[in-house]
């Protein structure tokens, strides 16, 4: 099994840039959903693309940094990953970061690292500023 850490360790650092993202479709989708089942349509979305990404380039398994939100629908993140791992023939790793969300935060306001606000999708940011 090629894990993150194996293929780092033999290929390097390396940025997977996806540059399509099927927004019209998203909008077309999630626009009648509530909000539970918006996440749950973009963690699909999203978690499948990242799957079939990872399988292409040849690792066996994945994870998400939805893992560590309290503000994300944890269950759905699990369910989504292992669904898209499943028809990309790798693994999903799930574990609960989330109690490590606190710390998380001073530390990288320490360190002065970006920090996401929202998750990306414009109801998120929509509700951030409302």
């Amino acid at each position: 099994m090629m894990t993150l850490g194996y293929y780092l360790a033999k290929n390097g650092p390396a940025d997977i840039i996806e540059g399509t993202y099927d927004i019209k479709r998203w909008f077309e989708e999630a626009s009648s959903k509530e909000k539970n089942e918006r996440c749950r349509l973009c963690y699909r979305m999203r978690l499948k693309k990242t799957a079939q990404t990872a399988a292409l380039s040849g690792v066996d398994i994945f994870t998400t940094t939805l893992l560590y939100s309290k503000f994300q629908y944890f269950d759905y993140v699990v369910e989504e990953g292992r669904k898209a791992a499943d028809e990309a023939g790798i693994d999903f790793y799930a574990e609960d970061f989330r109690q490590g969300w606190k710390e998380g935060i001073t530390l990288s306001k320490n360190d002065n690292l970006y920090r996401q606000e929202y998750c990306g999708c414009v109801y998120s940011e929509h509700e951030r500023y409302s």
